[in-house]
């Protein structure tokens, strides 16, 4: 759910991403953070370049990649503290960082040939993992599952699975036959959501035995996925593409038994609820805490919001745009 500096068009807009109840945006001066409900009181700090941020939820932590009007700052890691508006530590490496991701126990970095695992309280590097990518797809569950997902390579679409508490290796999935695009955990941590470079579909994988649950059909022809995302309750997934639309899925029910309802055979192919969106401008999504509104962010600084019916997927629209950044 983040778009980088090459994918934003936007002068002043380096980086975007939704977090919990916030959004997080990168600029050419420092970095904002928003409460997209109200948009009221946004925190906003001058320290230069940020070309990717994470704020730690119900803390006053902020780690931002950057903070100085050279390029070569995307090898430096700030750890910023909101409260007393200062720099606790400053990370600085020999090669450039091309994201990263924490939680109240670690900090993960993310080069292009490895991904390091630090304790977040002390910033112990703990292991580093192989890796070879170009624009550095990673993610961390929320909570205390500690579990990170990343393609291996550039080429097939294999994710890692990784305990990072444990330092162990949970295993592969082998989700795509191409490369991987975009990847997302529920907020419990239990599934991933996958797409891959040709765009048509989107699957959802159960994290503990790593078997596929359902497979959802986007669309006929091959499209750049920006962003997938799972509602609060893991009940709908959100994605949006280069094709001009948001497209919302719904997730197959739970047994009596507990385990999720598994999908055999073709994919299913019909959307929950499908927005219209600007086509070729890459916009990133995500639900809003109670589930009944989706955001939507584009790379012009425009956020937009739809109203959502859990029950009646028709009624998805367009309610509100604000822009949030001046015209020149």
């Amino acid at each position: 759910m983040q778009l980088s500096k090459e994918e934003t068009k936007h002068p002043d807009l380096l980086f975007m991403r939704f977090q919990v109840q916030s959004l997080e945006l990168g600029t050419t001066s420092g970095f904002i953070i928003h409460n997209p409900q109200t948009f009221e009181s946004p925190i906003k700090i001058d320290v230069g370049k940020v070309f990717v941020l994470n704020s730690l939820y119900s803390s006053n932590f902020v780690i931002y990649l950057g903070g100085s009007e050279e390029e070569s700052s995307g090898n430096q890691v700030t750890i910023f503290h909101l409260q007393s508006q200062q720099a606790i530590d400053t990370l600085t490496f020999k090669k450039p960082i091309l994201n990263l991701q924490q939680n109240k126990e670690l900090l993960i970095l993310v080069f292009h040939e490895k991904v390091k695992i630090f304790r977040f309280s002390d910033r112990k590097l703990m292991k580093k993992l192989p890796i070879k990518s170009k624009k550095g797809i990673c993610e961390l569950t929320r909570g205390e599952k500690n579990i990170l997902a990343f393609p291996e390579t550039t080429q097939k679409g294999n994710v890692r699975l990784f305990d990072g508490k444990k330092l162990e290796n949970l295993g592969i999935i082998n989700a795509h036959e191409t490369q991987i695009s975009c990847l997302a955990f529920n907020s419990t941590g239990t599934m991933l959501a996958t797409t891959s470079q040709k765009g048509t579909t989107v699957k959802i994988f159960d994290v503990k035995s790593k078997q596929m649950i359902v497979k959802f059909k986007r669309g006929r022809n091959m499209a750049i996925i920006y962003s997938i995302c799972f509602s609060e309750n893991g009940q709908f997934l959100a994605l949006t593409s280069n094709r001009g639309s948001l497209h919302v899925f719904k997730i197959p029910e739970k047994t009596s038994s507990g385990s999720i309802t598994r999908w055999f055979g073709k994919p299913l192919s019909v959307s929950f609820s499908v927005c219209k969106l600007l086509k070729n401008i890459p916009t990133i999504c995500s639900f809003s805490e109670d589930g009944s509104q989706i955001y939507a962010i584009d790379s012009n600084g425009k956020f937009s919001f739809f109203s959502f019916n859990s029950r009646n997927g028709k009624e998805t629209a367009l309610t509100k745009t604000i822009e949030l950044f001046e015209n020149d």
